[in-house]
């Protein structure tokens, strides 16, 4: 039995249709589910968003809403790219409650909801974007900042706003107004494309018939030449994910099969291996009564004086009780060697047992990482711990060090969200290279947004009688544009690699000179607070 290859080859029905349903159930699934009511969408472009993965390819994904909050303007406004859908009024903190600034995303929606803070307040339509009690909801709107802190919305727009939105969508709350714009710079990663042959050739059976069956990702030059043979496609990082949750479904569906099948028969073979020890018990005392007898006996002989016809009856009774005694013998010994075959037979069943839950385990594990992967993918990028994190399905996928250029000055803080796929029209560039068939000939498209905060420089302490160099003066506010924080970050090969295979649309890239929040934790995007 081995649970390590992807899909091995086995003539057991079970496990053929086993991994071939859970690799269908992944391709055929849509992307996502549509963001809202078409009743409530602001826009064609929301209406367009929100109907594409019913009728699309499976590889299109809505248009990721971003949704942006005005302090000052006690507005907030909803993007679809670089294109306003909604708009409308708010009412944010009060006076010693205020709502904090920075970068969140919808991490919780309740339709019907209760303040745990504040006596069980109604907030229906609820939008958490923190887990300490920030949220957007239904409320009051006064005209100026009036809540503990949380973003009222008018029972209309937060039913609508409702709607419209999936968890993760993106929440900006800044002082003043702001929007994003389309944008594009070489710096930005762009996806890894998979071959489709290269998945077939790492997997039998149902996975190979799955691919052979998906229409998928953008043609190669061999596979236009050659009449679209699906295996020469080129996956992309969505389309790959699906295949992966299959695979690790499929593993999942026989590894639990095993372990069940094996508890049984560790079960039994407990079972057996009782009734053996049992049975020895029994032989044994058998053996006891019969060894008791044939003493006694032997006794008698020896203190008894008998008569002619006694001592031949005698000598019958002693005759009959050695043959009982060299039976009783073996009847214990085959029971003892059957006890502890049994019991040897039940220790391997129950350690083989022990291994099959081991890995029914692991590959349960591993579906449900698997189930994080076609999740829009986070990278935060930060200057203060010069680092790079990535996050994906609100689960770190992993962290590391990272090169930026003069450090020491302010970077800013910039939201990037991948809001189209590249076209999938073109044949793919280099198309032989590296392990997962090279990059596609077209690029994400970006909108970027750039938050206004109170980055200051981070000069070292000048020694007293030293006169400080020419430059920026400490504390003196250094404003910097998307693209030149863009130009000053360099990721490290592995680490592009690593974001480029998991990038898609609505995946996002957030640089700021602050560190992770400590609101940023289990079941949360990155949120970075710039107040």
């Amino acid at each position: 039995m081995s649970l390590r290859s992807l899909f091995p080859q086995s003539s057991s029905p079970r496990r053929a249709l086993a991994a071939g349903c859970a690799g269908l159930i992944c391709v055929v699934a849509p992307a996502e589910a549509a963001p809202g009511n078409r009743k409530t969408a602001a826009s064609p472009v929301v209406r367009q968003a929100a109907a594409a993965p019913r009728t699309a390819a499976p590889t299109q994904v809505a248009i990721p809403l971003i949704t942006v909050v005005s302090i000052g303007e006690q507005r907030v406004s909803v993007y679809a790219g670089d294109t306003q859908v909604a708009r409308a009024g708010v009412s944010t903190g009060m006076s010693g409650y205020r709502t904090p600034t920075g970068v969140f995303s919808v991490i919780g929606k309740e339709r019907y909801h209760e303040s745990n803070l504040y006596s069980n307040a109604p907030m229906p339509f609820m939008q958490r974007i923190t887990w300490s009690g920030v949220a957007l909801h239904e409320g009051n709107l006064p005209g100026y900042p009036a809540s503990h802190g949380c973003i009222r919305l008018s029972s209309e727009f937060a039913q609508r706003l409702f709607g419209m939105s999936r968890m993760g969508m993106r929440v900006i709350v800044a002082d003043r107004d702001l929007a994003p714009v389309s944008f594009a710079h070489p710096g930005l990663p762009s996806p890894t494309f998979t071959r489709a042959s290269q998945l077939a050739a790492l997997n039998t059976g149902a996975a190979e018939t799955l691919v052979g069956r998906m229409q998928l990702g953008a043609p190669t030059a061999e596979a236009s030449a050659g009449g679209g043979n699906a295996t020469g496609r080129l996956l992309n990082p969505i389309e790959r994910g699906r295949l992966e949750q299959g695979r690790a479904k499929a593993l999942a569906m026989e590894a639990q099969a095993d372990a069940r099948a094996l508890l049984d028969i560790a079960s039994q073979r407990g079972q057996e291996a009782r009734s053996a020890v049992d049975a020895e018990r029994v032989a044994e005392s058998t053996l006891r009564a019969v060894t008791a007898g044939r003493e006694t006996a032997e006794r008698m002989v020896r203190t008894v004086a008998f008569g002619d016809g006694d001592n031949a009856r005698l000598a019958a009774q002693r005759a009959a009780l050695e043959t009982a005694f060299a039976e009783a013998v073996r009847t214990h010994a085959r029971a003892r060697a059957e006890a502890q075959a049994a019991d040897t037979a039940a220790f391997h069943a129950a350690a083989e047992a022990k291994a099959a839950v081991a890995e029914r385990d692991a590959a349960e594990q591993a579906a449900r990482v698997a189930d994080r992967v076609t999740e829009p993918v986070s990278i935060f990028v930060s200057r203060k711990e010069r680092r790079v994190f990535v996050r994906q399905g609100f689960e770190p996928v992993f962290e590391a060090d990272i090169e930026i250029a003069e450090p020491q000055t302010p970077l800013g803080t910039h939201v990037f969200t991948a809001v189209a796929a590249p076209d999938a029209t073109g044949t793919a560039g280099n198309p032989g290279g590296g392990a997962t068939g090279g990059h596609h000939n077209g690029v994400m498209k970006w909108v970027a947004l750039t938050i206004p905060g109170q980055a200051r420089l981070e000069a070292p302490p000048v020694p007293r009688g030293v006169k400080a160099t020419a430059g920026v003066e400490r504390g003196q506010v250094v404003p910097a544009s998307a693209a030149a924080a863009l130009d000053r970050i360099k990721f490290s090969d592995e680490v592009l690699e690593a974001i480029s295979s998991k990038l898609w649309t609505g995946a996002s890239l957030i640089i700021s000179d602050h560190g992770i929040s400590n609101e940023t934790g289990k079941g949360t995007d990155f949120v970075v607070l710039t107040k």
